[in-house]
């Protein structure tokens, strides 16, 4: 089929018109775009610089895991287009450390309020956490050095085991996140760390401190 000379001139007429609307709403998209990402990072900083942000907290993930901020970087860059506000954050769970601008991780978390969360010195921090995963009353408290705790592996299955362990110290008492030092007494040589948040969810404690 051969195009006379007026249908093909009005065939390139529809098509550049066609791309000229189709460069028009990408601009368009492309703006609204950079508008909400300038309100996320403006908002992001009001955040941080109000103090409602900081290490220590504990976040909960819509799918339901928890998250605890080691802390945010990139405070005091110029360009916050290209050094966003960044969270540093650990997974609870499994102890894997993430990073994300401030504003992608408020948008997809929420504050946990069944954990402390506030701003208080470093030992009331720890016994604050303590209480809350230690629910026996015997077992309040942080873990010292010479300390045995336990935990329940594999709990209902044939592979169940009773896996105990002796804490050595604890490093970062005056950080967000305190790290505990143990060793399983399955395995004496091997030093093994986890953080306190973790720990006292996972262990619990068989004896007082040793003398």
């Amino acid at each position: 089929m051969i195009l006379n000379g007026a249908l093909f001139g009005k065939l390139v007429d529809i098509i550049l018109i066609a791309a000229f609307l189709y460069l028009i709403v990408q601009e368009v998209m492309d703006y609204v775009k950079r508008q909400r990402k300038n309100k996320a990072l403006e908002a992001a900083m009001n955040v941080w610089k109000s103090g409602e942000v900081y290490g220590g907290q504990v976040y909960t993930h819509h799918s339901g895991r928890e998250y605890l901020i080691v802390f945010v970087t990139n405070g005091y860059c110029d360009d916050q287009h290209k050094w966003p506000l960044t969270v540093v954050y650990c997974d609870t769970q499994y102890l894997y450390f993430y990073s994300r601008p401030l504003h992608e991780f408020l948008a997809t978390m929420k504050i946990n309020r069944d954990v402390d969360n506030s701003i208080a010195s470093a030992e009331d921090e720890l016994h604050a956490m303590a209480r809350k995963y230690l629910k026996d009353g015997k077992n309040t408290g942080i873990p010292h050095s010479g300390e045995q705790w336990y935990s329940e592996e594999h709990a209902g299955t044939p592979l169940a085991y009773r896996n105990e362990v002796t804490v050595k110290e604890i490093a970062n008492v005056d950080r967000a996140q305190p790290i505990v030092i143990y060793i399983e007494d399955k395995y004496p040589h091997d030093i093994r760390a986890m953080n306190l948040y973790q720990f006292l969810r996972k262990f619990k404690r068989t004896q007082e401190k040793a003398e």
